[in-house]
């Protein structure tokens, strides 16, 4: 009898990993993942230094992707029902969580060779930075399961997800700039796959390799047992299923007060996604994270600033900040559209007298206020409110086509929430990681960034904060940029969704 339980959760455990397996090739997650490092690899190989800018990416991409990937994976299953099906024997949760985590851990390894073969080729003949890294990436996979256990959706799940990226990316400061006042990362993951693949791949410390793989073990294991209580209590136990909240229940209730005939459409559009945004606590996300990141760039330069870096330190990561946060503008609506394609609104919206120039507007002039209201914040904390607003304004205005065309496109290309996590990994490092090479690429490779409105965009943003030199031709320059990118992608939307 134990025997044959023992074959059952074996067998079940294959059919789960066969199935997620096929769900991440079908989503192109495997693709998009072994592109990216193949991309980074060639970075590191023909631009950056390998020793920091791999281990960096060992732990800020492939640790925080993992958290991403695992927490997405069991969101996607909450909403569609399918969890379900995997209960109903002992050792389910087991079954799941273990197929989850293989799969993910079989995305990790299979990037490895593109990003460490093209950046550092040595690094290939030491499987104990595999070890590392697959002990590190399982451990976060783990941990993104089990928060997500307690979160309806991705949308909810913004808040967990900013926390552990910023978290994560903490550590890699102390390599540029090593200060006390940050010993406190010691006790993060990610502090211990950078600094440990740094002392397998260039420094050879063996006590720093000791730590790591001592820290990165009891890490994993913690978070497989939080991970394992918190599936095993409240995924599969049917009390949890089906059962709306109390909120959601009033909600639908409540009668309609819709009354278009009282709005314009666009207003109507307009307080349809800012429902949306509000319902699943992505408004509320948008308002707190650039108060968040504005704090926290408070608190940090200084430190780096004591550490002997000058004041453009301050202004680059001050500019990076106010762009993404325009780029998370975007993101929301692009959650908006994929709502209205799963729930099938979008078919309703294709027969009625609604025009996609008035959809698309209505999203447009939401974003555009939201990230005109939005940087405000992120800019102010760290600077201070002395400056030059019009100029910062303009910029961010201008940075706005651009930065909405990734939400766009994870309307068009994006089924479901794995599928926006696979656009978001493929696309989320050219909005938002391209424009730092502005400001650290040698000048002979600098002409590499003029095709791109990013670039203009932060680079407008740094002059505006800063000298004021060029923001209008950068503005312009943006703009010129931008604005192709934005009419393709709504093109692209436009037939996607099938308005005529």
């Amino acid at each position: 009898m134990t025997g044959m339980t023992g074959m059952t959760g074996m067998t079940g455990f294959l059919t789960l990993l066969k199935l997620d397996a096929r769900l991440a090739a079908r989503h192109k997650l495997i693709h998009v993942t072994v592109v990216i490092a193949a991309l980074f690899g060639l970075l590191t190989a023909l631009v950056l230094p390998a020793d920091p800018f791999l281990p960096i990416l060992f732990a800020v991409d492939l640790c925080v992707l993992g958290f991403m990937f695992g927490a997405v994976t069991l969101l996607q299953d909450k909403e569609h029902g399918t969890i379900r099906l995997y209960r109903g024997g002992p050792g389910a949760g087991v079954a799941y969580v273990a197929s989850t985590r293989t799969v993910n851990l079989g995305r990790s390894l299979i990037s490895l060779p593109s990003l460490v073969g093209l950046g550092e080729p040595r690094a290939l003949a030491e499987p104990s930075l595999i070890a590392l890294v697959l002990l590190a990436c399982a451990g976060m996979t783990l941990l993104g399961m089990g928060l997500a256990v307690f979160f309806r959706g991705i949308a909810q799940f913004f808040f967990p997800l900013a926390a552990v990226g910023l978290l994560g990316a903490m550590p890699m400061y102390l390599v540029f700039t090593p200060s006390a006042a940050l010993d406190w990362t010691a006790w993060l993951p990610t502090y211990h796959v950078l600094f440990g693949a740094r002392a397998i791949m260039f420094t050879g410390e063996p006590s720093v390799i000791g730590a790591a793989f001592g820290f990165c073990s009891l890490f994993a294991v913690l978070a497989a047992g939080f991970c394992g209580v918190a599936v095993h209590t409240r995924l599969m136990r049917e009390a949890h299923f089906g059962r709306p909240s109390p909120a959601s229940r009033r909600a639908s209730e409540r009668p309609s007060r819709s009354r278009p005939r009282a709005r314009g459409k666009l207003l109507t559009m307009m307080r349809k996604d800012a429902l949306t945004g509000s319902r699943d606590q992505i408004t509320l996300y948008m308002l707190v994270s650039p108060i968040l990141l504005g704090l926290m760039l408070a608190l940090l330069m200084p430190v780096l600033e004591g550490a002997g870096q000058a004041m453009p330190v301050r202004l680059i990561a001050t500019a990076l900040t106010a762009y993404c946060v325009i780029v998370v503008v975007g993101l929301m609506l692009g959650f908006a559209i994929l709502e209205e394609k799963s729930t099938n609104i979008h078919v309703a919206l294709d027969v009625s007298p609604l025009r996609f120039a008035e959809y698309l507007g209505a999203k447009l002039i939401l974003a555009v206020g939201l990230a005109l209201v939005l940087t405000i914040p992120a800019v102010a904390l760290p600077l201070g409110l002395a400056l030059d607003w019009p100029a910062v304004l303009a910029s961010v205005l201008a940075s706005v086509p651009f930065a909405v065309s990734l939400g766009l496109l994870i309307g068009v290309l994006a089924k479901d929430q794995l599928g926006a996590v696979a656009v978001m990994k493929g696309l989320l490092p050219i909005w938002t990681s391209l424009p730092i090479l502005g400001f650290v690429v040698p000048e002979a490779w600098l002409w590499t960034q003029f095709p791109l409105a990013n670039h203009w965009g932060v680079q407008g943003l740094f002059h505006a904060l800063g000298d004021g030199v060029g923001v209008w031709s950068c503005a312009a320059l943006n703009l010129a940029a931008g604005l192709p990118v934005l009419l393709a992608t709504a093109w692209l939307l436009r037939r996607r969704l099938g308005f005529a």
